[in-house]
């Protein structure tokens, strides 16, 4: 044992506790363990608010008048989950022992204990110590690491609002783990005041891996495709034979990866909307009291780079209202989820007047899938188009 650390005994009766540190002062002073005592549960809770930190190892009778070992193991490991707790256990508590396992403790010593028996549990409980507050230690920084993983992942994905005043629009991303880090990839274009693009993809799988490859379509996207466009002419089919090439070659050596996507370009002055798709769901036109799936098939990126995907236009005018949404909100995409394509347009049709409100959308698909989860990230893009 490399540093000083505190083991604090509890016991209700003094003459067991002066014997604990007693016979136990010299191993303890050669390992580095500095001795406290408590003669109840309520002490030691005490003293545990005092030193808590620095309390590796807890030897405790489990026959108290204030609260039984086993319980008083319970509340440390909620509070100090790093603590490993030996309990003391005379041959009238085997009737507790189901109590002393659920409670987590490390190990017990039957009383009258053998010395050296219970230098060896404390010492592997001390090790058992170092290696949960260790694992804690990574996984705070790993936790960390995710959280400026995500941050940066939202920075970069992050868009700029068109400055058209043609079109209105809202998103939703949302990821399914608790760090932020997601799969999913978004980007609104602007290429003049009539004309913007919307890309969506879904990087399979899920944490670093996904994160990392969003940030990638990121920078290849823009400053390989978007900036040399000729004359700000862009083609979804063309776009998208073009990125399935480069995702093909940039992941050769990863088989296990593959990229929905989809690529729409929304043309006021030429009144269509333009798609190509490679797996995402379709996108939803709302219209009046109507929502109409615009579909189009395509094999997903990264699987064949001779891939050819078509393109599906449609007539756009003002008023019209466009629902993107990444494949972790639809059925086709999450195995666990139970309604199909007619209740999820019913969904919209329900909220056709206010299409933004993705909050009031995902609670009523929630109703739907009533005790269910989302198990994939989700990401919602829905543009109003103006009154000109």
């Amino acid at each position: 044992m490399t540093e000083e650390s505190i083991i604090l005994f509890i016991d209700d009766e003094a003459n067991i506790l002066n014997s604990l540190t007693r016979s136990l002062s010299k191993w303890m002073k050669e390992e580095k363990l500095s001795p406290r005592t408590a003669s109840s549960a309520h002490e030691a809770l005490g003293i545990m608010k005092e030193v808590g930190n620095k309390i590796s190892v807890i030897v405790t009778d489990q026959r108290m008048p204030d609260l039984i070992g086993s319980k008083l193991a319970g509340i440390i490991s909620k509070q100090y989950p790093d603590i490993a707790v030996i309990i003391l256990s005379g041959y009238s508590d085997m009737s507790d022992m189901s109590s002393i396992v659920k409670a987590g403790v490390f190990s017990f010593v039957s009383k009258p204990w053998n010395l050296e028996q219970l230098q060896n549990e404390i010492h592997k409980a001390y090790n058992v110590y170092n290696l949960r507050r260790e694992n804690r230690i990574h996984r705070e920084r790993y936790i960390e690491e995710l959280r400026l993983g995500a941050e940066f992942q939202k920075a970069i994905l992050g868009t700029s609002p068109p400055l058209s005043e043609n079109i209105d629009y809202s998103i939703t991303y949302r990821a399914v783990s608790d760090t932020g880090v997601s799969g999913d990839y978004y980007d609104i274009i602007q290429l003049d005041s009539y004309r913007f693009i919307v890309l969506m993809g879904d990087v399979s799988g899920h944490g670093i891996k996904a994160s990392f490859l969003t940030a990638v379509l990121k920078t290849i996207i823009y400053p390989d495709y978007i900036k040399n466009l000729k004359n700000n002419f862009f083609s979804p089919s063309h776009f998208m034979n073009w990125l399935n090439k480069r995702i093909c070659a940039f992941l050769d050596k990863f088989t296990d990866i593959f990229i929905t996507f989809s690529a729409a370009l929304v043309d006021l002055s030429g009144k269509t909307f333009v798609l190509a798709n490679a797996g995402q769901p379709p996108v939803f036109l709302v219209r009046s009291n109507k929502v109409l799936p615009i579909e189009t098939t395509g094999l997903v990126l990264g699987v064949d780079p001779n891939s050819d995907y078509k393109e599906n236009r449609v007539s756009i005018q003002p008023g019209d209202r466009l629902f993107f949404c990444s494949d972790g909100i639809y059925p086709t995409g999450n195995n666990t989820l139970n309604f199909d394509m007619k209740e999820f347009m019913e969904i919209l049709h329900n909220n056709s007047k206010d299409i933004h409100n993705h909050k009031k959308i995902l609670k009523d698909l929630k109703m739907l899938i009533a005790d269910a989860e989302w198990d994939d990230d989700i990401t919602i893009v829905s543009l109003k188009i103006l009154e000109g």
